[in-house]
């Protein structure tokens, strides 16, 4: 099922979305000088992205290049091979 492969990354993005929302809107930034935060669509934009990459953090398969590679060359192998 493909659908059930990308509800878990689609819930924590949207999540992170949410959270970048409500941090501009109870957070934010009143100068108007900070660049992620300085609008909503960049606080939403910024967050959904790390909602995503930590969704890949709870599968079993990697879904980060630099992860994997990480762990084989924690276990000795080559990550090339």
């Amino acid at each position: 099922m493909k659908i059930r492969k990308w509800i878990r990354p689609a819930l924590f993005t949207l999540g992170g979305a949410l959270a970048g929302l409500a941090y501009y809107y109870f957070i934010g930034c009143a100068s108007g000088s900070c660049p992620i935060t300085s609008s909503p669509f960049g606080s939403m934009l910024y967050m959904g992205v790390i909602g995503y990459l930590v969704s890949g953090i709870f599968t079993k398969e990697c879904v980060l290049c630099w992860i994997c590679v990480e762990r084989l060359s924690l276990r000795g192998k080559s990550a090339l091979t």
